[in-house]
């Protein structure tokens, strides 16, 4: 009888252990995944808030951009990688104060910001990281404390600058610098822009970096190209890379 239930035991462990197996099998495989947003989801979301009166802000809508490039997140021996989905949408609002946008990478991964222009620069003064892993993740939202320039109102090159900031009690140290003038084709059109280049060094809680170039456009006032890369370490560790090109110069509505 004894043997019995022995043997009881063990299958029901055995069952335990391979019910255990099968639920980090999925975890991983849903994990290691990115869903698109689709154009019309996000132009419905942007339909239905609305956007402000201004001119000094970019044109309001949902612009589309072609990406390459992966993140990956996870804590100590577990880390999952996933790349992005070929395409993300940047949505555009115009606010009382300025505007805001709403990149989406893929449902897993937004970012949002909001902008305003003072002493001839535009700042960023609110920003939004929402990053999920099978689910996991932290919608973080903070108010810039201090000053964050993204780029000069009338850039030029050979300029640069430093900023000091605080997002919650993250410090962040960021040095830009104007390179030089380019040109980009967008949907067989030449767009003079200026290449920006910046570091940013964060330390707290988290600490890491941020290694951006910008292919930004005084005109339009939305990037038409961005490579970035970023580290982060702590608790929970994350990087990406990515690429990410403007499709249209005007955008959805």
């Amino acid at each position: 009888m004894k043997r019995l239930l022995a043997r009881r035991g063990l299958r029901i462990l055995a069952v335990i252990v391979i019910l255990c197996v099968a639920a980090v099998v999925v975890l991983i495989r849903a994990a290691g995944h990115s869903d698109p947003v689709a154009l019309d989801d996000a132009l419905a979301r942007f339909r239905a808030q609305g956007t402000a009166s201004g001119s000094s802000a970019p044109a309001p809508g949902v612009y589309t951009y072609r990406v390459t490039g992966s993140e990956a997140g996870g804590s100590g021996p577990f880390k999952v990688r996933r790349d992005f989905p070929a395409t993300a949408t940047v949505t555009v609002r115009r606010t009382s104060a300025g505007w805001e946008t709403e990149t989406n990478l893929s449902e897993q991964h937004l970012e949002g910001a909001r902008f305003r222009i003072n002493a001839g620069a535009i700042e960023m003064v609110w920003r939004r990281e929402d990053v999920t892993f099978a689910g996991l993740g932290r919608d973080d939202r903070r108010d810039i404390g201090g000053r964050y320039r993204i780029a000069p109102v009338d850039p030029h090159p050979g300029e640069h600058f430093e900023d000091t900031y605080l997002a919650g009690s993250l410090r962040n140290r960021v040095q830009t610098a104007v390179e030089r003038a380019d040109r980009i084709q967008v949907g067989g059109v030449s767009v003079p822009v200026v290449v920006l280049t910046s570091t940013t060094r964060t330390t707290g809680a988290l600490s890491g970096s941020r290694d951006e170039t910008v292919w930004w456009s005084s005109e339009l006032r939305v990037p038409v190209r961005v490579t970035q890369r970023v580290t982060i370490g702590g608790v929970v560790a994350f990087d990406s890379q990515l690429d990410m090109v403007l499709q249209g110069l005007t955008p959805a509505t």
